[in-house]
């Protein structure tokens, strides 16, 4: 699948879904360079939230959250 965000666009990896909980790896173009975000999230009802974790030291996670609708 294909990841858009305000910072650019990826490709999701790798996703599974169990429950409620989803992961996957997504790569990422940060500025030029391919990046590798670990994503981590859950749904309920009509929200889903989580987190980006990147793959390289120094680089802070990053929130999401969404709804549906």
């Amino acid at each position: 699948g294909n990841f858009e965000s305000a910072f650019g666009s990826g490709e999701i990896k790798e996703g599974s879904v169990t429950g409620s909980k989803l992961k996957a790896n997504v790569t990422f173009n940060f500025q030029g360079q391919p990046l590798e975000l670990a994503l981590n999230g859950s749904v309920s009802d009509s929200e889903l939230k989580g987190v980006l974790v990147p793959q390289m030291e120094g680089l802070p996670e990053l929130a999401f959250s969404g709804i549906r609708g």
